[in-house]
């Protein structure tokens, strides 16, 4: 079982403390057919409302979630999964094994370097700050938690076909873990020093378009060149399975930043929560596509 190591740094440890926490930002919630979302892995006291207005906005039946995060501590273009249960304050939540494991030897027969890796998961916060709110919000559902590195473009397209593949039939949800542009000298990045909270809102928002549009390709190029979003790989997947479980509706939830809660611009990180929605055709069918 693989044990908490974010609890008392990026969320309260205590197991009513941090229910309480999370219930706070999901004071919003409301059924929903959303699909697919990109959420925040920060801190709580950061993140939490751009998380809980996304996850407010996920709520619905489901039994798995696939858990999309970035590996921090290891750039190179790798797919690494879990196959162990993972656990919390709020209690342990399962792997769906038949998902991961078909993922896993999928990944493998077309060329990407995939494996089981408990070792990468175990210091990774990206994955284990989603699951309180998975826990409070879908209590019981199974997760398919993947780490991957900076894989390509075409890497990325890749994989998000046989995540599809591998899900298309079961009743699933999918969450892309990442944070948006990392801003300071600590994150060696100043591309400006004047008006930083304005320039680094336009710099994402000009990303966040391209998601809003489902250009995969553009917002692949621009934000590799021009930002330091977090996960811009899995970002491509949440925009390709969009297109394979037709979900053409896409909304973002939230536009935060650190600083809104630090007031220090200085060093700073931008949140943004998107969903992905099918239309009224799709509704009612685990794969997303109507039967007509």
């Amino acid at each position: 079982m693989r044990k908490p190591i974010a609890s008392d740094r990026f969320y309260k440890g205590d197991h009513e403390e941090l229910k309480e926490q999370v219930e706070s930002f999901l004071s919003n919630k409301k059924k929903s057919n959303a699909k697919i979302a990109i959420v925040p892995h920060a801190g709580y006291i950061y993140g939490g409302k751009c998380m809980g207005e996304t996850y407010s906005k996920l709520y619905g039946d489901c039994n798995t979630i696939i858990l999309i995060g970035p590996n921090h501590a290891n750039k190179d273009p790798t797919v690494n999964l879990s196959l162990q249960s993972f656990l919390t304050p709020l209690g342990k939540i399962n792997i769906d094994l038949d998902i991961a494991t078909h993922i896993l030897s999928q990944a493998k027969i077309f060329g990407l370097s995939a494996e089981e890796n408990e070792h990468a998961h175990e210091a990774e916060h990206s994955i284990e700050v989603q699951l309180p709110f998975i826990q409070t919000l879908l209590p019981n559902t199974k997760i398919v938690p993947i780490l991957i590195g900076n894989l390509s473009f075409e890497e990325a397209l890749k994989l998000s076909r046989i995540i599809y593949y591998a899900s298309r039939n079961k009743n699933i949800k999918i969450i892309i873990s990442s944070d948006f542009s990392h801003y300071g000298e600590i994150y060696d990045f100043t591309p400006f020093t004047e008006n930083i909270k304005e320039n680094l809102h336009n710099l994402d928002l000009k990303a966040i378009e391209f998601i809003l549009d489902s250009e995969s390709k553009s917002f692949y190029d621009y934000a590799k060149e021009n930002t330091t979003i977090c996960n811009i790989a899995g970002i491509v997947i949440a925009i390709e399975l969009a297109k394979l479980f037709s979900c053409p509706k896409i909304e973002k939830t939230a536009f935060t930043s650190s600083a809104d809660f630090s007031e220090d611009y200085s060093a700073s990180v931008n949140y943004c929560g998107i969903i992905f929605k099918p239309d009224s055709q799709s509704l009612g069918h685990p794969s997303g596509h109507s039967e007509n």
